[in-house]
């Protein structure tokens, strides 16, 4: 349960990536269908409950559910929370939750019934059953898991959940369940496998490829998926662009930048306490050696003038 690193591991297929964390295929899958069912019920879950709310800005706030996996992180797991990290994820989520409401109020102005936030209410909800579920899992599985396994397993548990929602996707289009947005199919087709992709991509390459795998670290990118996800409600629904998502675009990338920061200076420095514990170790191991060396020439210098002594001593008596 100790926490991974994996250095160069650009280009490292999936499937060997994850089995090499030592877990079995077979429990591997069902753990990642396991995960991709849950995801595709609480994606049905937003489904239903969306009225005129477009279904991508509902999917931005899930993404958010790696901002409440940072504060039960903190709060359960105990990781430390240095300032730049967490003024990193604060300006990330802020940038975030403002760009959740530029593309709230750019759907209120292109439609004359209003914005019904029903769906967005469902993906915070989602957000925290999620977060719960995570922590959860890193608190009673220590012993045989990892944030890179959980992350890893989180991917393939996208890529399975979209292809378990296209169908219903597809359905939801031909019947004109959504109305408004559903009108191009390929558009539809192409947001639910760029879903799976992105959530299968940070997934790795967080958590093989960064060599670092706190669970902030993974929170901050996650909210950097949400500007992703808001641009394709706007391509499809044909939003005007608002003056808030500059100022959004601007926090999140400021955030990320602060947040990467501050992690590569306290990966830095666990190194470096590693480099000086070892050197202590070796120093400690070499004055063992010394010491020994000198007990042993001691011992040896003890008996030599034993041996003289006694041959003395017979000289003597002779």
């Amino acid at each position: 349960g100790s926490w991974l690193r994996c250095e160069r591991c650009v280009g490292v297929p999936v499937i060997g990536s994850l089995m090499r964390l030592g877990v079995a295929p077979k429990t591997l899958f069902l753990q990642a269908t396991f995960i991709g069912v849950l995801n595709t019920l609480a994606f049905f879950t937003s489904l239903f409950a969306i009225t005129n709310t477009a279904l991508w800005i509902s999917l931005a706030l899930m993404k958010t559910d790696c901002a409440f996996n940072l504060i039960l992180s903190v709060i359960f797991l105990g990781e430390k929370c240095g300032i730049m990290k967490t003024a990193g994820a604060l300006l990330a989520l802020s940038g975030a939750v403002l760009f959740s409401a530029a593309a709230a109020i750019a759907r209120k102005e292109s439609s004359e019934e209003g914005n019904n936030l029903t769906g967005d209410i469902a993906g915070i909800i989602y957000a925290v059953e999620l977060s719960v579920l995570m922590v959860a899992w890193k608190v009673f599985l220590r012993d045989n898991f990892s944030w890179s396994l959980l992350l890893g397993l989180n991917g393939l548990g996208s890529f399975i959940q979209t292809l378990l929602v296209l169908p219903v996707v597809l359905w939801a289009y031909t019947t004109g369940y959504e109305g408004k947005g559903w009108d191009n199919t390929g558009a539809v087709i192409g947001f639910c496998l760029l879903n799976g992709v992105i959530s299968l991509a940070l997934a790795l390459w967080w958590s093989f490829c960064i060599g670092y795998t706190s669970p902030t670290y993974v929170a901050v990118a996650g909210v950097a998926v949400v500007p992703v996800t808001t641009l394709l409600d706007y391509l499809t629904l044909d939003l005007k662009l608002h003056w808030l998502d500059g100022i959004a675009s601007a926090l999140i990338i400021s955030g990320f930048g602060l947040a990467h920061a501050g992690y590569s200076k306290e990966v830095h420095s666990e190194a470096e306490m590693r480099d000086i514990d070892d050197g202590d170790s070796a120093c400690n191991r070499e004055a063992f050696c010394a010491d020994d060396d000198v007990n042993r020439s001691d011992s040896f210098v003890e008996e030599l003038e034993g041996k003289g002594s006694l041959r003395a001593h017979r000289t003597v008596r002779n």
